[in-house]
């Protein structure tokens, strides 16, 4: 869920096992409540990764990190 602030928050950045993996910025509205979103991180499944995400602050700085969470790789669609 997105901090409740005074402003939009429209970018998050999501480190995979420590290090910077990718962005997520919303051209629009940001959803105001749980939303979904997936990005490919290898082949094999079974592996599991540390995940942690941080929001983009309406000033321009950013927050601080999530509570790290473990994500496990599945198989093919």
């Amino acid at each position: 869920m997105p901090p409740r602030l005074d402003g939009e928050v429209a970018e998050y950045q999501i480190h995979l096992d420590g290090r910077p993996a990718t962005s997520l910025v919303y051209g629009g509205s940001a959803p105001r409540e749980r939303a979904t979103y997936s990005f490919y991180v290898g082949q094999v499944a079974g592996v599991t990764h540390r995940v942690r995400i941080r929001a983009m602050l309406p000033d321009g700085t950013w927050g601080g990190f999530s509570q790290e969470r473990t994500v496990t790789t599945g198989g093919e669609r």
